[in-house]
């Protein structure tokens, strides 16, 4: 039989047994294959009867709209993929090139314009304030975006001036989230040349290729990452200063969909945000700084949120009771660190067996005693939980 005879007998499985789904989009695929759109069509309003809001049948309106009708229904095509591709990243590339809107690709900053402005605006060697650093951060762009269902993009785009040996040894290598969407990483020569980076086989980590004193180094990836209620919403957290790395410009935008509110807690001086409404009503948090200093790594020093100027944000549906910061939402997320923390730091079989041999030691000093010995022990790392 040929390949519109066995598309006809999948669609005759199909009507016996519903639930063979399979059958039935096999045979689309092969009307399809074989140039009989009409078919295809008439399978594809059955399917969508049974399973309006299908991935599958999403998709496969589109396959038809640009295979059998040509730009006809593409408009309809794209509008019913519009819940499914947020948690898809090939499909949402899919529909944002069909619909031509642009890609986070086309939202960097040229990493040469950036070292080549920096270049032109610094002053005299001596009176420069970013001479005596072996790291600027010449860039530091964060762009988070919030959709309805809770899903969030998150774009990092960063250039940093590398100035001195040691600050090659400290940008020679680096290696992306995982799971992230890679969309720049190269080394920027000083006369604007661009080097590619190298990576060994079997090696999460990559280098940047000919790094040298007056070179920038620029990466950017794409996160998708998804809101937890059971933290109580907590997005993400900013600072605006780094461990040893003054910052010449840095950006950062938190845009969230039209059911959302930011709950946001500014630490230690950070600077608050602007607010502007988009055209979708979605609302956007932004901020853009220049010449932020570094702080200074000290031995024992407290938590970095003790002293860093650092915002904390969450997101609340919105609704009347959330409209404005709220403590009870900071507490619940206090809670459910606290508790995740706590079921990571219970421990093995080996601790519970040492706890019973202290235990059963006789006197006071000698349960101290072994419970030093202990403590030194975990230490040294020679023994693990």
């Amino acid at each position: 039989d040929g390949p519109v005879e066995r598309a006809a007998m999948l669609v005759k499985l199909w009507r016996a047994k519903p639930e063979r789904l399979d059958a039935a989009r096999r045979a689309f695929d092969l009307f399809i294959a074989t140039g009989k759109f009409a078919q295809a069509k008439e399978l594809l309003t059955r399917l969508e009867t049974t399973n309006p809001n299908e991935r599958w049948t999403a998709k496969a309106r589109l396959t038809l709209a640009l295979t059998g009708q040509g730009t006809t229904g593409v408009k309809e095509a794209l509008a019913s993929l519009g819940p499914l591709a947020s948690r898809q990243p090939s499909l949402e590339r899919l529909t944002r090139w069909l619909s031509g809107r642009p890609g986070a690709r086309e939202r960097l900053v040229d990493g040469k314009e950036v070292l080549a402005s920096f270049q032109a605006q610094r002053q005299d060697k001596q009176d420069d304030p970013y001479s005596a650093y072996p790291i600027v951060n010449l860039l530091d762009n964060s762009e988070v975006v919030v959709l309805r269902d809770g899903t969030v993009w998150t774009l990092t785009h960063v250039v940093r001036l590398v100035q001195s040996k040691s600050g090659v040894d400290k940008l020679g290598e680096i290696r992306p989230p995982p799971g992230s969407t890679l969309l720049e990483l190269r080394t920027i020569k000083a006369n604007g040349e661009v080097l590619w980076p190298e990576q060994v086989a079997g090696k999460d980590d990559i280098s940047f290729s000919g790094l040298v004193p007056g070179d920038a180094v620029e990466w950017a990836w794409l996160r998708r990452d998804e809101i937890r209620q059971d933290e109580g919403g907590y997005l993400t957290g900013l600072a605006f200063s780094q461990w040893g790395v003054p910052t010449k410009t840095k950006r950062a935008s938190v845009t969230l969909a039209p059911n959302l509110n930011p709950v946001l807690r500014v630490r230690n001086g950070a600077p608050t945000p602007k607010l502007r409404a988009l055209s979708d009503s979605s609302t956007q948090l932004f901020w853009e700084e220049t010449d932020l200093p570094p702080i200074s790594r000290e031995p024992r020093a407290a938590s970095a949120r003790v002293f860093f100027p650092f915002v904390d944000i969450a997101v609340r549906a919105r609704s009347s009771s959330s409209a404005n910061m709220s403590k009870d939402a900071w507490n619940q997320i206090r809670d459910g660190y606290i508790a995740h923390v706590d079921q990571r730091l219970r421990g093995g079989w080996r601790t519970a067996m040492r706890i019973r041999r202290i235990r059963g030691d006789a006197g006071g000093s000698s349960v101290l005693k072994e419970a030093a010995t202990w403590v030194q022990q975990e230490l040294k790392g020679t023994e693990r939980f």
